[in-house]
């Protein structure tokens, strides 16, 4: 049991997140599914440099060979994670049913947003180690990425081409339009004015995040709004997060109302139903081109990695004291 003789076989894994666990062990989450995987023999590290040639291009001796992992533990492994339906099985197809489509999409778009959520920043805040600049600096890149939203969704509406969706991206714009100014209010509370915040100039991942979605935009509809599913808040979402600002709030000793402008436009856009627009797109289509699902896919993807960088700039500039904050544009007269 758990082993498999296909030894010309060129194994893939399912997209996962993996989350390492006290000792040697790992959490395996694919989808809304989690796996813990105990140590057996071998080590941690063993499994992680055989897990990198898990991609389709490699058969169980060549993965041997390169991980310097055993072939016969190879194969035993692959066969494992192939019982529990953890390795990629390719069904070529020229559509995907629409239904079958909204479900993978819906889950992983659980499993991106906890893995997101798993970035250090968060865990600074909730322990109370994040400084009152690194919070204004988390808000002021929320604001700039509110703020410039316009720019992705009119780029999206420029390049679409079914027009229903065009329509309801329409909608989404005038929605999103002006709900800057909730974080805006947000921001004030931490001590900055207002006519700072207007002048403040975006760090780079916020505006790369932006430019991505543009790019999106442009190249995939369906992807466009895949990746709306990603980032827009569902009610789920809400139910728990004004209570983990509050704590967030208490724990860096800032006043429990300083996140309500945030709350409010996650409010809104929950009570817009923004994270239902693919659902509401796909409403009339039985199904989805694979080729288009796939492109849509891999949009969304790199969109959650975005995320990562974007949190990982908000990190790397405002706990630099030596920065400004806000960030401040260079013009002719600072050369």
């Amino acid at each position: 049991m758990g082993e498999t003789t296909e030894t010309g076989a060129r194994p893939r894994l399912r997209h996962c997140t993996l989350v390492a666990l006290a000792g040697e062990r790992l959490a395996m989450i694919v989808g809304d599914e989690r796996f813990e995987l105990e140590q057996v023999q071998g080590t941690r590290d063993a499994f992680l440099r055989m897990k990198r040639y898990l991609d389709g291009r490699h058969t169980l001796e060549e993965i041997a060979q390169r991980s310097d992992v055993s072939f016969g533990s190879v194969r035993t492994i692959v066969g494992q994670l192939e019982e529990f339906g953890l390795l990629r099985r390719e069904r070529p197809a020229a559509t995907i049913a629409a239904a079958d489509f909204l479900e993978r999409v819906e889950r992983s778009t659980r499993m991106w947003r906890a893995q997101i959520g798993y970035h250090r920043l968060f865990g600074m805040l909730e322990r109370g180690e994040a400084s009152r600049d690194l919070i204004a600096g988390l808000l002021l890149e929320t604001y700039h990425f509110v703020r410039l939203a316009p720019r992705h969704v009119g780029a999206a509406i420029a390049h679409c081409r079914d027009q229903a969706m065009a329509e309801l991206l329409c909608g989404y714009l005038a929605d999103e339009y002006a709900h800057h100014g909730l974080i805006a209010a947000s921001v004030e509370k931490l001590g900055i004015p207002r006519e700072q915040i207007r002048d403040a100039h975006p760090v780079i991942g916020t505006l790369s995040l932006v430019n991505m979605l543009c790019e999106v935009g442009r190249a995939s509809s369906l992807g466009y709004l895949c990746c709306l599913k990603l980032i827009e808040a569902s009610p789920e979402d809400e139910a728990g997060a004004r209570g983990a600002w509050r704590e967030i709030a208490r724990a860096a000793g800032l006043d429990a109302d300083v996140f309500d402008g945030l709350m409010r436009h996650m409010r809104i856009d929950v009570g817009a139903g923004h994270a239902g627009l693919l659902e509401q797109a796909l409403a009339r289509m039985p199904d989805v081109p694979a080729d288009a699902a796939h492109v849509a896919i891999n949009h969304m993807h790199d969109v959650k990695h975005a995320f990562d960088q974007f949190h990982d700039q908000v990190i790397q500039y405002y706990t630099d004291m030596s920065n400004y904050v806000p960030r401040l544009k260079v013009d002719f007269f600072s050369l």
